[in-house]
């Protein structure tokens, strides 16, 4: 045993220390242990023990709570400890390695270790510069704008709260501060049972926050646009979940600064709730594309309760603070609309201000739909309808009887009130169905673009006349 422990003592002083002074780090910086030792022992084992150490903080880290400021300076110290610690053993073997070619060359032999043990060096020193440029620099920008520039790379976030405190609505991105607003905003209307999201994605970690409120709260997730990325975890935490007819569920990798997260958007689905091979499809996609699932692929894997009308739910999915022009914008696109605002400019302008007010007030779309179609729409269709050409005229008419037919089948006395008083017009059009509602629209479209040459229009008075 004496010998054995004799041994470990001259192996250390001949190959572990050569020469000079001082501690451990100082040492080994200048190149004073030997190759095979300082390449082994503190180079490659070291390595090891610092992965595993790092592994370790990230695991801890990834499952604690984070916060801007928390998260620069995480990655600052873990980018700051690895490549320091990096630099240490490169530069440490280099000068070990130097010394061991200077030792061989004295002695007239071989110094072909210290080469390979070099070549080796000069790689990793390359991977070192390909590391920094390409991950450690991103990933210190996108923290450093997170913390102190107030995350621009996200969009900006608002929670309006509609229909009498019942239902609020995120639009924008998820970025640091959404869920503690949201909490705020929970504890001012405690009778909110909805909640809307309208959102393009953002941080994972504070979409996470958001799940776990709409979860403890029981809230009905809904989107009437778009919900993505980030935005899906959040919806997914819903009592139950609803899509408006049209909407979308998008799905991919989660990225950061650059590099994509596929294995930690699959635990996040995980923990939401979605079915590991719906989780498995999502991540197939990387986080520059996007996967629309259709509402059968939806409904089958559970992710949502179903679609509904835009009569449900408060009207939303405008953006985050939708001016007129953004209503107009957005009336244009639809066909009907936009054959108003060329032909009838100022009916146009009148109906998209009612459309912001009701919109404000929380008003679901097809209810203001609804009361634009009868005191502004019905009443301009009729002004032109007399100027209209004889086919329209005959559509016009087939079209009146087939909802008056579809009405009564339901509701009789609703279809004699409608027709002969105009009364409950809301209650009445929403038993028209899809199919009379869209032939509607086509049909004034045809009306708004046409008339026959030579007709008069006639006046108000002489058509509420024949109308009666």
């Amino acid at each position: 045993m004496g010998a054995e422990l004799g041994a470990w003592k001259r192996w250390a002083m001949t190959n572990g220390q050569a020469t000079g002074r001082g501690n451990f780090f100082s040492r080994f910086w200048d190149g004073s242990y030997s190759l095979p030792f300082s390449y082994w022992v503190v180079s490659f084992l070291g390595n090891l023990i610092a992965t595993g150490l790092i592994g370790v903080w990230v695991a801890i880290f990834e499952g604690a709570e984070v916060y801007p400021y928390t998260l620069a300076a995480y990655v600052v110290v873990l980018w700051t400890l690895v490549v320091g610690w990096t630099v240490f053993q490169l530069v440490g073997v280099w000068r070990s390695a130097t010394q061991y070619r200077e030792g061989k060359r004295k002695q007239n032999k071989s110094s072909v270790w210290g080469v390979l043990a070099q070549i080796t060096l000069i790689l990793g020193g390359f991977n070192l510069a390909a590391t920094c440029l390409n991950v450690v620099v991103p990933q210190l920008r996108e923290v450093l704008q997170v913390a102190f520039e107030n995350d621009p790379s996200i969009p900006d976030y608002t929670i309006r709260v509609m229909r009498n405190g019942t239902e609020i609505e995120i639009a924008g991105g998820f970025k640091y501060g959404l869920a503690n607003d949201m909490e705020k905003i929970m504890l001012a209307s405690p009778q909110i049972k909805v909640v809307h999201l309208n959102s393009l994605g953002g941080r994972l970690q504070e979409a996470k926050k958001v799940a776990r409120i709409v979860r403890t709260k029981g809230l009905v997730t809904y989107t009437s646009s778009e919900c993505a990325s980030a935005c899906s975890i959040a919806f997914a935490a819903g009592r139950d979940r609803w899509i408006r007819t049209g909407a979308k569920l998008g799905f991919h990798r989660a990225s950061f600064a650059g590099e994509e997260l596929g294995s930690v958007m699959l635990r996040d689905m995980l923990e939401a709730g979605y079915d590991r091979s719906f989780a498995d499809r999502a991540i197939a996609y990387s986080a520059d594309k996007m996967w629309y699932p259709s509402v059968s692929e939806l409904e089958a894997a559970k992710v949502i309760s179903g679609v509904v009308d835009n009569y449900k739910f408060a009207a939303s999915g405008y953006g985050i603070r939708p001016g007129t022009e953004d209503f107009a914008k957005e009336l244009r696109n639809q066909p009907l609309f936009g054959a108003i605002a060329k032909s009838e400019p100022l009916a146009f302008a009148n109906m998209t201000n009612k459309f912001q007010k009701n919109y404000v007030d929380g008003v679901p779309e097809g209810a203001i739909q609804d009361e634009i179609r009868a005191n502004t729409m019905i009443p301009l269709i009729l002004s032109r309808l007399p100027r209209a050409d004889n086919q329209i005229q005959v559509d016009y008419a087939k079209l009146i009887a087939d909802q008056y037919d579809a009405v009564g089948s339901v509701d009789a006395k609703a279809c004699y009130d409608y027709a002969v008083n105009g009364s409950n017009v809301g209650s009445v059009i929403k038993l028209f169905g899809t199919e009379l509602k869209q032939r509607e629209f086509r049909l004034f479209e045809l009306l708004l673009a046409s008339s026959v040459a030579g007709r008069t229009s006639s006046s108000q008075e002489h058509v509420e006349a024949i109308f009666k």
